[in-house]
């Protein structure tokens, strides 16, 4: 129960300081995904430990973590090829997939973009039309955050078993 505690609060500020600096600079920094992905691995092992499941298994809860992220990055890459995430957004949902796993990180894409949709609907309504004809760039990371939050509510009251 502590380190579930744990994970929540080390990802919650890992996705609030990736908020800010998604909408300060447009950018979400190396440093901090690479930070996340390294407590997400200490945690899990730490976790194994806790859970008195020994060293073995927090060494597989390593290679869980690195699989899960990886495999998120992979098919990350091809939203991020498409023009369709940043590279930042794509390295943050990976790290979600550290802590999480793949399932979690992927309900909460899902869950991100129903409010990309609706925030997207009304910016349309607002504006009818960007005078230059391009496409409009929504910053991601806020989405993501609020996203997160939601899950890990509707988890809480057993709505969701991840």
């Amino acid at each position: 129960m502590i380190v579930e505690i744990f994970r929540f609060c080390i990802l919650f500020i890992i996705l609030s300081i990736s908020c800010i600096s998604d909408i300060k600079t447009n950018k979400i920094w190396n440093s901090l995904v690479i930070i996340g992905w390294a407590l997400a691995c200490v945690l899990s092992f730490v976790s194994a430990l806790v859970n008195k499941e020994g060293v073995l298994i927090g060494i597989r809860n390593i290679g869980l973590v690195i699989g899960s992220s990886v495999f998120v990055l992979v098919i990350g890459f091809w939203f991020y090829k498409y023009l369709m995430f940043g590279a930042g957004d794509v390295k943050l949902y990976s790290v979600i997939a550290g802590f999480y796993g793949i399932k979690v990180s992927a309900i909460v894409f899902m869950m991100m973009l129903c409010l990309t949709g609706v925030y997207g609907v009304f910016k349309i309504i607002k504006r009818k039309k960007n005078k230059s004809g391009e496409m409009t760039k929504i910053i991601l990371a806020p989405f993501t955050l609020i996203a997160f939050v939601v899950f890990i509510q509707i988890k809480s009251t057993g709505i969701i078993i991840c």
